[in-house]
């Protein structure tokens, strides 16, 4: 075996500190450069408001420790074939996810399952960014930092 990643898979609308801890916890243990986030470019207001560029921008801006060449577009996230047909054939991977998501993903035996230490949604994030508009407050409520291009990361809600 000469390669092992995890592919964590999800919608992050938006992508908060709940996935930020679990990514975290991932690197930790398999390494920056084998753990891949796949989520898709499904926009449905209000439940999923973002586009895959914007989450892709959402995720480098407040974590710029993320590299963009980790964030993949998929079909669906859940089932990241784009991902996986991109590695060699020696590669084991495995799909990261959240207790929640299991009813997501009958039938496939490669997972490894989260438990956010950070418990906030991401329905949570999205109400209160449409009922503040004041989103340098709430970006420093929920992520712990004012952003210098929140307002035009949440151009969504204003």
């Amino acid at each position: 075996m000469n390669n092992r990643v995890v592919i964590f898979p999800g919608r992050f609308q938006p992508f908060h500190p709940g996935h930020k801890s679990c990514y975290d916890r991932l690197v930790d243990e398999y390494g920056r450069e084998n753990v891949y986030i796949a989520t898709s470019n499904k926009v449905k207001y209000p439940e999923s408001p973002f586009s895959f560029e914007e989450k892709v921008e959402i995720i480098t801006s407040i974590y710029p420790d993320i590299s963009r060449g980790m964030i993949v577009r998929t079909k669906q996230p859940y089932r990241p074939v784009e991902v996986i047909d991109s590695l060699p054939d020696d590669t084991e991977w495995v799909l990261a996810i959240g207790a929640k998501d299991l009813k997501r993903l009958r039938g496939i035996d490669r997972l490894y399952i989260l438990t956010e230490k950070e418990r906030i949604s991401g329905t949570e994030v999205r109400q209160r960014l449409e009922e503040s508009k004041d989103f340098d407050k709430v970006f420093e409520e929920i992520y712990g930092r004012k952003i210098d291009n929140a307002q035009e990361l949440m151009k969504i809600y204003a």
